[in-house]
């Protein structure tokens, strides 16, 4: 096969009843140009790797697979599977949605037609029933940097999600990069997505959903009954400031200090779900008083002595 031209990033977890839908949706793109489905494969010994190896056996110059022998979590085997593609684009997908027919097609011809670094589209969401579609519309727009990040963290027109962005593989190659690797770790794709966003000088957003994704499925964050979901939001929201802090464009800075209302809006949603699922009461003061630090840009972010302090080294990817 010729060198890609896009190259899809899939980490399979216990997906052995979605993964088929996923990759068959990539299957029967009208794309026309080579393209590439490397699925970073945690093994759970359910079946999910059994379906995987089918599959790329099947079509070994379309899918292809990477494996260790250990538990690498959804961010790490992205990035495993990043450095196995070859793709001029990169785009991202979770192993239990599924993609529109025209999505590459229409995302690689913005993003020519453009000269973006990363175009942004919309998408359809599905309940557990399959039967009602809601569709949620990105801003049709064009953004710089700061003006995309701007965006990106009031998470209303423009969302966090990975899979609604292509990115023009250069992006992806810059550094540092925040890569949350522990597999327990949430939100990652939030924190890696806003690092690859501060490398880009043109974004743009279209309103064609080109996505499928499957809320309500077992394998989806939303379903897993958690009590630390605003911990773990604030340690994102920490590793943003102190990448943006470290970042040369003051202008980034001021976008997160702008937008720290909204962030305390999403914290406040997953402490109340942390609450619900039986969080300590300990626990919920302690992430509203660091929450309340950690938005003083006034004073230095605490290098130790917090609940995210251990990520501040071992996020960077440098």
């Amino acid at each position: 096969m010729n060198k890609p031209v896009v190259s899809i990033i899939m980490p399979v977890f216990r997906n052995k009843d979605t993964l088929a839908r996923a990759l068959d949706s990539f299957l029967e793109q009208d794309f026309e140009e080579p393209s590439e489905l490397i699925m970073g494969i945690d093994d759970a010994n359910d079946g999910t790797f059994a379906l995987a190896k089918e599959y790329s056996e099947k079509h070994p110059d379309k899918i292809k697979m990477h494996t260790e022998d250990y538990r690498m979590g959804q961010a790490l085997s992205r990035w495993k599977a990043i450095m196995d593609s070859k793709g001029e684009y990169i785009y991202f997908m979770d192993a239990d949605d599924r993609l529109r027919k025209d999505c590459l097609s229409t995302l690689v011809k913005t993003m020519r037609n453009t000269g973006a670094d990363c175009v942004n589209c919309s998408f359809y969401q599905i309940d557990e029933k399959e039967k009602e579609k809601a569709f949620f519309s990105s801003s049709s727009a064009t953004y710089n940097k700061k003006e995309a990040i701007t965006a990106f963290l009031w998470d209303i027109s423009f969302r966090g999600f990975l899979w609604t962005k292509m990115w023009k593989r250069e992006i992806i190659e810059k550094r540092p990069l925040l890569l949350l690797s522990d597999h327990k770790d949430m939100f990652e794709d939030v924190a890696f997505c806003l690092s690859m966003l501060s490398y880009c000088e043109k974004i743009v957003c279209i309103k064609d959903p080109l996505y499928y994704y499957y809320k309500n499925v077992p394998t989806s964050a939303m379903s897993v009954h958690r009590t630390d979901r605003a911990e773990r939001h604030l340690w994102v929201f920490a590793l943003i400031r102190s990448f943006l802090e470290k970042n040369e464009d003051k202008s980034l800075v001021e976008a997160f200090k702008k937008t720290t209302f909204r962030s305390y809006l999403s914290l406040l949603f997953d402490l109340s779900l942390d609450k619900k699922y039986g969080a300590t009461k300990i626990y919920l003061k302690n992430v509203k008083t660091e929450w309340k630090e950690l938005k003083n840009l006034k004073k230095p972010l605490p290098q130790s002595g917090r609940s995210y302090t251990p990520l501040l080294e071992r996020a960077w990817l440098k």
